[in-house]
């Protein structure tokens, strides 16, 4: 099994108390606070199910696409492999900048922002694609970093739900929306507002 991290891919980053810009070596990188959480929810959440279970961690530049189980973190901004995977097998969605607007089809993914321009609210993808009988990969990301950690969670909680069940074990590609309001700089409460076959 292999974990898939996203990048900004910033080589430098300003220090504003001193006036400088600190350049990074090319194994430092950086990704947004809430896709951290969202690996750490997802590899305690493995780890959970059995202690047998085996992972690597490493960037978009050393993904195998032989293995038989591979996690992306992050969206097609972050994340080189999910953007392949969606551009490939999820045509029909995009993430639309500068406005942070997600895009399936004919439905939009709007969060609200306050007066204040904070985020109020998220919606996280959970992307599955069955490369074959015995290979997966699930890309994980949202609009924004805290729709990734909603769909972290989502994903842990997938059980709850059997029509979602279901479609994994027909193995059919498929793509589960969730939604949650953003408290501070963690995700509240999620639902899953809506599973599709492709």
């Amino acid at each position: 099994m292999q974990i898939v991290l996203p990048s900004f891919g910033i080589e430098s980053l300003p220090i504003p108390h001193l006036g400088v810009e600190a350049r990074f070596p090319a194994n430092v990188m950086l990704m947004p606070m809430a896709e951290g959480v969202a690996i750490a929810k997802l590899t305690d959440g493995i780890r959970a199910v059995s202690r047998r279970c085996s992972f690597r961690m490493h960037p978009a530049t050393e993904y195998d696409s032989s293995a038989a189980m591979t996690f992306c973190i992050g969206g097609p901004s972050v994340n080189a492999v999910s953007r392949k995977i969606i551009e490939e097998q999820f045509s029909e969605f995009e993430i639309l900048y500068p406005e942070h607007e997600g895009r399936y089809g004919s439905t939009h993914f709007r969060p609200r922002r306050d007066t204040e321009d904070t985020l109020r609210e998220d919606y996280g993808f959970v992307f599955v694609h069955w490369r074959s009988p015995t290979e997966c990969s699930v890309i994980l990301c949202g609009v924004w970093a805290m729709g990734t950690d909603m769909a972290a969670r989502g994903l842990l909680e997938l059980g709850k739900h059997h029509d979602a069940l279901a479609l994994l074990r027909e193995r059919k590609n498929c793509l589960f929306t969730y939604y949650g309001k953003v408290e501070g700089f963690t995700g509240g409460e999620i639902s899953l507002i809506e599973t599709r076959s492709l």
